[in-house]
């Protein structure tokens, strides 16, 4: 019974998940708002009871408070309007009234004085701030940004931006301060990582190609000014230093390449991983240099991003001279864009020495001081909000699929790899070994030592691990179907146990430990062969016996012996036997075993496979072709193999692997269709036509060799009606069943797949009917069993009108809504390339409703008599603020297009004005599919 209890309460929780911030409630108290006369705010309203007065601010979406009293006055505050209320409870006796909008658990009604009130009407949840008998509510406006610090202090942060005119942009700090003061705001400083990648967001979405940053309230301290440090003055009078906070996520140096202090920051493309770096404070032209590189997200390196790591260093060896003249800033951001560069080396002269992956086998970077104006980048990887401490650092280089460490030893770093694609293997007991294979023609064990030795300072390498030794197998020519032939290793058997089938051998190669586990697992070791010792090992490609034809009475089932050739029974064997691809078995050398306990199996190529004997019956099996077996822990084998196509989506992928393309043949007509439109074809060759060619969808024939076929291009409705036997006519749908199957007629569910698209018959009593979108407009199927069909067009409307005027114009189509983020989405990917990247889209059908018009609200009138108003969608997916920034016009309009927020938010839509905008370029037409 108690556990029966306990998992009831599991499921409980698991069902409450989905609501566990709980759900929209309205909080009633006796109180009253201050600054408010509600006998002066309602005068113009008609009185309503209080019960209604709660009911209606509960069912508007931005209705946060009501006010009201016994005498039946109501007044509701909306989130967009306001920024400040103080509530302030009073006696019952004064017949006042405030009802909140609130959120709490479904089966939670806390106490009084336990409740934590959150307006959660807009994007960011804002709390109630109780002090005494005092409830405090505040928000950023609509443009700024709300982020709530540790401390308690919340902050409204927003960016601004001189557009594509680079001319007025920002060039010092004082005028940045400036800036905002004129705002009636201060530049602010950052103290969270939620704030620096907010910020950064917008840096990454500006238009211009230009060097672009933000500047953000930080100068570096006078004493510690030049250098790389994070004592910075922060003057906005909210912001309290972190220096770890710097640390971690700003690029610093102090001093430029030119001697000029940065003691500013800005908010940037910075180096790879960092979202700051320091600036000088005025006249910041330099700032440029340090935001071209680009920031590579770390989806092909999960486990951390390509950075450029710099110190105060030299590479031991390596002359300066011997490199190009280059600024340190370009000199590092080459090394960062090529894929094969790993360090530079420079100096405070712009000489730059860059180094390659491929011809560097060795490397020793020796810290210096900062009076040698020697420095080293090293690239390097780190996770992207990583700045480690530097005594902590673990570089490595990755390139390709090759990772190699640097060895810090006091202040020197060391880097070594394997000479040019030599293969590198790391060994226990921090043995590291550099193996290459070579072609040669070696009959004996000495003279493939002296091969190996002959080409440099090598040996002929022994073999440790199952790494090594699948590596060296897979070095085989795979098109050759030669035996026991393969790479000499360094390898011999020792003396004591000399002709033996022992695993214990000596290494010549000085660096290889015996491993008997390798060498009993993996060796076909006899020992000797006819008394002759065989104490040297190769890899090859070895079996457990060797190729012989065994013989005997019987036949091969379905196999007619007229289909073969002419030829006597002992050539036909060794004809058989001397060819690589004829089916053989196997084997050992010394082995003849008596006929009831053969194993037969059939070794072609590196392929071992059973016969299965069952009674007086052989059977073999094999994938079909060049089909893969695979083997599974629980003896299920299967075949595989990979296939290149144009598959847009999983479902199509999973159809083309499940379903074969097939003709299903009916007695039925074409309703509408001429036969005599057709041509003069036997049926059988009419289908297998129809089947062979890829745009056929259906035929339509008779007992008269009619053929009429039907393509998916051109067709945009059938509807198929089923005959009878005796009228002898006939259609044959191209549909898709699995390889095996022939489904019952009742059952079978038709649908046309060619290209991307997959549209069902739809069969109603003795009906098929078919119907698509025209030419290559695209098909959505919504909820509520509409389908709609769309297509983009690049235009040149300025106002929402002249959109539908060119919708209309086109044919009995309308300026579409959408409903569905498919539909969003495939707009989105439609957007033209040569348009500005950041809001320049396609109008679509939707405009604000006139009492809402000029607010951040989704009330939408749609007219293209198909799309439904889902105000959730818009409120999910659009960028809405229902005025201009900062012309205040009315914004009641929408496109779709990237917005600032496209990538923090997903906001694919935006609003603009419906008359006198050059933001849509393009219009999506659309109609009902009926």
């Amino acid at each position: 019974m108690f556990l029966l209890v306990n998992m009831k309460v599991i499921l409980i929780l698991l069902a409450t998940i989905v609501f566990v911030n709980g759900q929209q409630k309205m909080m009633k108290i006796f109180g009253k708002v201050l600054d408010v006369d509600l006998d002066e705010v309602t005068k113009t309203l008609e009185p309503v009871s209080n019960i209604k007065c709660v009911d209606d601010c509960f069912q508007t979406k931005w209705c946060i408070l009501v006010f009201m009293n016994s005498e039946g006055k109501c007044f509701n505050f909306d989130f967009n309007s306001t920024k400040k209320l103080t509530v302030v409870e009073t006696k019952r006796e004064e017949g006042l009234m405030v009802a909140f909008k609130t959120r709490f658990l479904l089966d939670q009604c806390p106490a009084y004085d336990d409740m934590d009130l959150v307006v959660t009407v807009g994007r960011d949840p804002i709390p109630w701030i109780k002090n005494g008998n005092e409830y405090t509510f505040k928000k950023c406006d609509d443009y700024h940004k709300m982020f709530k610090r540790e401390n308690g202090v919340v902050v409204c942060m927003y960016a601004y931006t001189p557009g594509n005119d680079m001319a007025i942009a920002v060039k010092d700090l004082e005028k940045a301060k400036k800036k905002c003061q004129s705002n009636n705001h201060q530049l602010t400083g950052l103290q969270s990582e939620e704030e620096v990648q907010w910020l950064f967001g917008w840096c990454n979405l500006i238009r211009s190609n230009k060097t672009f940053g933000m500047w953000i309230n930080a100068r570096r301290q006078e004493e510690y000014s030049g250098l790389n440090d994070t004592h910075f003055n922060i003057t906005d009078g909210y912001t309290t230093l972190d220096q770890e906070f710097y640390r971690k996520f700003a690029d610093l140096s102090g001093i430029s390449d030119e001697g000029i202090p940065e003691d500013c920051l800005m908010v940037s493309k910075a180096s790879p991983g960092f979202l700051m770096h320091d600036v000088p404070c005025e006249n910041n032209e330099y700032g440029k240099v340090y935001t071209t590189a680009k920031l590579n997200f770390s989806i092909f390196h999960p486990s951390g991003q390509q950075k450029m790591m710099k110190i105060f260093g030299k590479v031991l060896g390596a002359d300066l001279n011997d490199g190009v003249s280059k600024p340190n800033d370009v000199c590092v951001e080459d090394c960062f864009q090529k894929s094969d560069c790993i360090l530079v080396f420079m100096n405070s002269e712009e000489q730059c020495l860059p180094f390659d992956f491929n011809s560097t086998e060795q490397l020793t970077v020796v810290e210096t001081a900062k009076t040698d104006e020697l420095f080293v980048a090293f690239k390097t990887q780190f996770l992207l909000n990583q700045c480690p401490a530097y005594e902590s650092m673990d570089l490595s280089i990755t390139v390709g699929e090759e990772s190699i460490p640097w060895i810090k030893n006091g202040n020197e770093y060391t880097f070594k790899k394997c000479v040019g694609d030599w293969k590198m293997f790391k060994r226990e007991k921090n043995v590291t070994v550099c193996m290459q294979t070579f072609e040669i023609k070696t009959t004996n064990f000495e003279a493939a030592k002296q091969v190996c030795e002959e080409k440099g300072p090598y040996k002929l390498a022994g073999l440790q691990t199952e790494e090594e030794l699948n590596w060296v197998y897979d070095r085989q020519d795979p098109s050759s179907d030669e035996r026991f032939y393969g790479f000499w290793i360094g390898a011999k058997r020792q003396a004591a146990f000399s002709g033996k089938d022992e695993p214990y051998f000596d290494f010549p190669d000085g660096y290889t430990d015996l491993n008997e586990d390798l060498y009993e697992n993996h060796c076909y070791c006899s020992g000797n062969q006819n008394s002759t010792p065989e104490d040297c090992l190769i890899v090859c490609e070895a079996h457990n016996g060797q190729q012989k034809m065994m013989k005997i009475f019987g036949k091969v089932l379905d196999a007619n012996l007229n289909d073969g050739v002419s030829k006597p029974n002992a050539v036909c064997v060794e004809d058989c036997f001397q060819k690589s691809d004829c089916i053989l078995t196997q084997f050992l050398l010394s082995q003849c075993p008596a006929y009831e306990s053969m194993d037969l199996s059939i070794r072609v190529g590196r392929e071992s496979i059973p016969w299965i004997k069952n009674g007086n019956e052989y059977t073999f099996k094999k994938c079909v072709g060049d089909w893969k077996k695979m083997k599974r822990e629980d003896n299920v084998t299967f075949c595989i193999q990979t296939f290149e196509i144009e598959s847009i989506n999983y479902k199509e992928a999973q159809t083309r692997c499940e379903g074969q393309q097939k003709m299903m043949k009916i007695f039925g007509k074409v309703l509408d269709a001429n036969l005599d439109d057709g041509v003069s074809k036997p049926n059988a060759v009419c289908v297998e036509e129809c089947f062979q060619k890829s745009d056929c969808i259906l035929v339509f024939m008779n007992s008269e060799e009619q053929c009429l076929s039907f393509v998916f291009n051109s067709t945009e409705k059938l509807t198929v009606v089923e005959t009878a036997k005796t009228d002898n006519l006939f259609v044959a749908f191209k549909t898709q069943f699995l390889l095996n199957q022939c489904p019952a007629y009742e059952s079978i569910e038709l649908s046309i797949t060619v290209g991307g698209e997959s549209i069902p018959w739809i069969k109603n009593g003795n009906e098929y009917t078919f119907k698509k979108c025209v030419g290559e407009w695209k098909m959505f199927k919504r909820v509520d069993n509409v389908t709609v069909c769309m297509q983009t067009f690049e235009i040149g409307a300025t106002s929402l009108e002249e959109a539908q005027t060119v919708c209309e114009g086109m044919g009995p189509y309308k300026l579409t809504g959408v409903q569905t983020e498919a539909e969003l989405k495939w707009i989105l990917g439609r957007l033209s390339k040569s348009w500005d990247e950041y809001y320049e889209g396609f109008w679509i059908d939707a405009k604000r409703q006139t009492a809402y018009s000029g607010q951040n609200d989704t009330h939408f009138d749609i007219t293209d008599e198909y799309t439904q108003l889902d105000q959730s969608f818009y409120r999910k997916f659009g960028f809405l603020s229902g005025r201009g920034n900062p012309t205040s016009i009315i914004e009641d309009c929408l496109i779709v297009c990237r917005t600032y927020e496209i990538y923090t938010h997903g906001h694919i839509i935006n609003d603009v004005p419906c008359t006198l905008c050059e933001n849509g370029p393009g219009v999506v037409c659309g109609y009902q599919l009926v």
